[in-house]
């Protein structure tokens, strides 16, 4: 990682960072849990992703253009369910620390990634008596300074997936 990638994931409460040109992040993601190596957990066309806040209609359009269905999920993660569901993607923007750590919560008993895009995030969440930055929740996060946008994640096997950085693991 850059001296600039450690400071965001430093700041985000993130373990790994990996710098992206703007509107690239959530394609790396997609592309990252695509791999095989992840087996039945492994994003395919057909699955859906459950949206809950602030989900742009490019990044809805880019899920798409994947294969994957976005499914509105304003009305609960439990109503939206389905057997086809792989991912929870959560817009921070307007939203409440209790949402994110619902989402968090669902995700890990159904055994779902979390992507959380936490560009706009003003809050953190607390989990066991632990107080984290909105960031540092999802699977996967999406932040941004003036300089780019960022991945970041605390799971170093989903660092090494993502197409920037696998290319330089079979170094």
């Amino acid at each position: 990682m850059t001296e600039n990638e450690k400071n965001m994931a430093l700041r985000a409460g993130a373990s790994f960072c990996a710098s992206m040109p703007k509107g690239e992040a959530l394609g790396a993601i997609l592309e990252a849990l695509s791999a095989r190596y992840l087996g039945e957990r492994a994003l395919r066309a057909g699955d859906e992703v459950l949206l809950l806040g602030n989900i742009t209609a490019s990044e809805r359009d880019l899920l798409h253009r994947n294969g994957l269905q976005a499914v509105s999920a304003e009305k609960g993660l439990v109503h939206a369910l389905s057997p086809a569901t792989r991912m929870v993607m959560f817009g921070t923007a307007g939203a409440e620390a209790s949402a994110l750590r619902a989402a968090r919560n669902f995700c890990n008993d159904f055994e779902l990634w979390l992507i959380v895009d936490a560009r706009k995030a003003q809050f953190c969440c607390e989990f066991d008596g632990e107080i984290y930055p909105a960031a540092a929740v999802g699977d996967f996060s999406i932040v941004s300074d003036e300089e780019g946008e960022y991945i970041v994640t605390r799971d170093v096997q989903l660092y090494r997936l993502l197409p920037q950085i696998a290319p330089k693991n079979k170094k």
